[in-house]
């Protein structure tokens, strides 16, 4: 019909009449009337207002920081992964290419450290409050060996360096991710110790390569011996070294053979793998309250008069030292 029309929507249907310059539309909301001018667009509407839909765009999340180098440390593990093996024959390349992508792993741990600095030990604190009830959880506060503080025992097997501590610990608690039984008792970690009393050897002798070289080779000449000698037994071992008497590397050799055998006492209590019975009121800050003192405890100790030594605990699990009769480890 002219000038009337019916509009049918998802919404609701409703009713126009009227045409050019005046229409007037009846629909749920009411009634609204329209006057416009023909021609000109101009328009002017009464009735109830129109209500307009909110848009149900929303902008995108800002990018997490955190997440996104959490992606690329996973991107570098797999480019890793899909490395062809070292070639024996021209093994540099490879090896640089793994040193980059390390760097790079290295980094983006440092960038991550520094956007939530502190949060895993914050909330480790919130949940035990205080470091002896957290080192507890992890490590039995009393092992099974010789009723041992765990704590004593795991720093009496470093030079009381915290990476050492850290190494030695985080070795511990990947022995025990078969068993996942906490706290880690003595089983575990004397298993673990083997690992890292091998690693820590070959660190030191690397460590003081320019100084001593050949340490290594040293070293082996106390493999299977008592960990506990009185100055005669040490004394005459160097001087079987110093002769020649044990099999040494070139390197070993050109600083050991023809010395005096204090000056290969004193070298090898500097480098800390043996450590000296303190007597005439020396004391040590060691929790473990030994007598037995190393350059990390002391930092000059007279060595000419001292009776007894041992080799350090961090080195006897790979030499195999044992206890001597009448010894003790401590």
């Amino acid at each position: 019909m002219p000038g009337l029309w019916i509009n049918l929507s998802k919404g609701a249907p409703s009713l126009s009449i009227g045409g050019k310059g005046v229409t007037t539309n009846i629909g749920k909301k009411g009634v609204a009337t329209t006057l416009g001018i023909p021609g000109t667009g101009l328009s002017y509407r009464f009735g109830p207002k129109r209500t307009r839909k909110k848009s149900t765009f929303s902008p995108p999340a800002p990018p997490n920081p955190l997440a996104e180098k959490g992606r690329k440390f996973l991107d570098i593990i797999n480019e890793v992964n899909a490395l062809p093996p070292i070639d024996e024959q021209n093994p540099l390349p490879g090896l640089q290419e793994r040193v980059k992508l390390n760097t790079e792993q290295l980094e983006l741990v440092r960038q991550m450290q520094a956007l939530r600095p502190g949060e895993p030990i914050e909330r480790v604190r919130k949940k035990f409050k205080d470091d002896d009830t957290v080192w507890n959880r992890i490590f039995s506060g009393t092992l099974q060996y010789r009723q041992t503080k765990g704590f004593n025992y795991i720093v009496d097997r470093t030079l009381n360096r915290p990476r050492e501590i850290i190494q030695f610990c985080t070795t511990i608690v990947e022995e025990n991710a078969t068993s996942g039984i906490f706290p880690i008792d003595y089983d575990i970690i004397s298993k673990a110790e083997l690992t890292y009393s091998e690693d820590r050897t070959k660190d030191i002798a690397s460590e003081y390569h320019f100084q001593y070289p050949g340490l290594m080779s040293v070293f082996e000449v106390f493999r299977g011996r008592t960990y506990t000698l009185d100055r005669d037994e040490l004394e005459f071992l160097c001087l079987q070294l110093s002769e020649g008497e044990h099999t040494l590397s070139n390197e070993g050799k050109s600083w050991i053979q023809g010395q005096e055998p204090s000056y290969i006492i004193e070298a090898l209590w500097r480098i800390g793998f043996l450590r000296a019975q303190a007597v005439g009121g020396v004391k040590t800050q060691r929790r473990s309250g030994s007598s037995y003192l190393g350059p990390h405890q002391v930092a000059n100790l007279s060595l000419h008069n001292l009776a007894r030594f041992h080799v350090h605990p961090m080195f006897r699990s790979y030499l195999g030292n044992r206890k001597g009769d009448g010894a003790w480890s401590f």
